[in-house]
């Protein structure tokens, strides 16, 4: 399969307008999309990414990954490396050492298939990312009989990948490469983040393109058929799509299967990734609708990720109509113009005149200060973009734009775009988009994002009287307890050196 079908929406039993308000309905509740896709009766009918984000843009999926997790543990059962009522501690036994579980026996009792429905029984997770975290697992309190009590467990899904490695020598994309991603023609540069141990996350790690997620959505919902061929055992499949475990209320409420939750519409069921990486498959709709997004953690954001949810459901599902509608130009026009200009808001321009003054000023601070402070959480923190640290900046002008420039043991250069809009640096394999504004006369306010990741930094620069003093305050985009390193919300002073004449700041 090179590419997807396109289509009018109409054409497919949905309004264009429909489409139209689901877009509205976004913006208008402040959420952050970052690319969309319907696809209903062997057409893709609406899609677009929102600027700096591409279709091509390898996006982060979260926990979104579990559900890819699930898929993978189904070849590996269907070609006898595991067995679904396999033990966690048989497959484990070397791990296991001298710890016989005698005061925790319902450990013994986890399966591979109740790591697939979160049904192990634990009442805490483990803390996923230290080492010696599959013993600190064996080892945790097991209160519950395995099979009775779902609790959300993320380390019980890394566990299931490090059970893949174990079995097959194979970890997470290295298996399905053969197995899933070429087959269905997905992206050569899929990757996963990995614990120290070298497991991929399977939890929350895997980066992929919009693209990638409508090939696999569309695998979902031909349950394991792809092109004429059943690739994935389809009873196998069947029980991986259909409700395994009761589930809390709320949002969660409607069941889950193996590593996917069932949906709200009827009939439906969803990969669901943290901050709006969604698969909503609609099997009786012959649809699926897929998401990337940063429905941000702020607390005063913290429901946009159930509203985008929601809005899905009741917005883009509910308008589905069974027969095709009329044909509808305008409309039609209307959305195409809007889904071929999607792009975020960058910071609103605004000009000071101490810009022209900037270039070939370096400022120094007494500590060194790391690269991640800049750029955000990396969830595996191995590139070495994140891990460079330097105590000297300097900007300079390029064109239109600012170039703030970050002196370590080698130069880290950002682009700012300073007139509306953002501007990208590929740094060490990564898309890094920035933009600025002049916020007052002497504080400039700067956004840094790390595409791929989604995460985001923002700044104020604020330059001192007589220009020789340079604080930096900064807050992340998203804020994770475990992630943040040193961006602590203090600011950072840098004193200007190497002054050559007065530039009257």
């Amino acid at each position: 399969m090179e590419d997807f079908k396109r289509s009018t929406p109409e054409s497919v039993g949905i309004a264009s307008r429909t489409i139209l308000d689901f877009l509205d309905y976004t913006e208008h509740n402040g959420i952050e999309l970052h690319s969309l896709a319907v696809y209903r009766h062997g057409s893709v009918c609406a899609e677009g990414a929102f600027a700096p984000y591409h279709s091509d843009t390898p996006h982060l999926l979260y926990s979104a990954t579990k559900s890819v997790v699930a898929i993978a543990i189904g070849f590996a059962v269907q070609e006898g490396f595991l067995r679904m009522d396999e033990r966690i501690t048989e497959v484990f036994a070397e791990e296991m050492g001298e710890y016989r579980c005698s005061s925790n026996p319902n450990m013994l009792e986890v399966t591979i298939e109740h790591l697939l429905t979160m049904s192990c029984g634990q009442e805490k997770e483990i803390f996923p990312y230290q080492d010696n975290w599959i013993q600190a697992f064996l080892q945790q309190d097991t209160p519950r009989k395995p099979g009775t009590f779902f609790m959300y467990n993320t380390p019980g899904v890394n566990l299931l990948v490090a059970a893949l490695r174990k079995k097959t020598g194979k970890n997470l994309v290295e298996f399905l490469r053969p197995r899933l991603f070429d087959p269905l023609g997905m992206s050569r540069f899929i990757h996963c983040d990995a614990l120290r141990d070298g497991t991929e996350i399977g939890g929350g790690g895997l980066y992929w393109t919009t693209d990638d997620f409508m090939r696999f959505a569309l695998f979902l919902l031909q349950k394991g058929e792809w092109e004429g061929k059943q690739l994935l055992d389809r009873a196998w499949f069947e029980k991986a799509v259909t409700k395994q475990v009761e589930t809390p209320g709320g949002h969660d409420k409607y069941g889950y299967g193996y590593l996917i939750w069932m949906g709200q519409t009827r009939g439906s069921y969803q990969c669901c990734g943290m901050l709006g990486q969604y698969a909503v498959l609609l099997p009786e709709q012959d649809a699926f609708l897929v998401t990337t997004a940063n429905c941000s953690l702020f607390p005063e954001a913290s429901d946009h990720a159930d509203r985008l949810l929601d809005a899905l459901h009741s917005i883009l599902a509910a308008g589905m109509q069974q027969e095709k509608l009329p044909e509808n130009k305008e409309e039609q026009a209307v959305l195409q113009y809007r889904l071929q200009h999607l792009a975020l808001p960058a910071l609103h321009y605004a000009y000071s005149d101490l810009q022209k003054t900037l270039p070939g000023r370096r400022f120094r601070c007494d500590r060194a200060v790391g690269t991640d402070c800049f750029l955000g959480y990396n969830l595996a923190n191995t590139s070495p973009l994140h891990r460079l640290p330097f105590t000297e900046l300097e900007f300079q002008n390029a064109g239109r734009n600012l170039v703030l420039s970050l002196r370590a043991e080698e130069e880290v250069a950002i682009t700012l775009g300073m007139q509306g809009r953002f501007q990208c640096t590929e740094l060490y394999g990564e898309s890094v988009c920035a933009c600025a504004r002049w916020r007052e006369r002497s504080c400039l306010e700067v956004e840094i994002r790390l595409l791929e990741s989604i995460q985001g930094m923002r700044f104020l620069f604020r330059f001192g009287k007589e220009g020789t003093v340079l604080e930096i305050k900064a807050d992340p985009l998203l804020m994770f307890d475990f992630s943040m390193g040193d961006v602590d919300n203090s600011a950072w002073t840098f004193h200007q050196i190497d002054r050559k004449e007065k530039t009257g700041i």
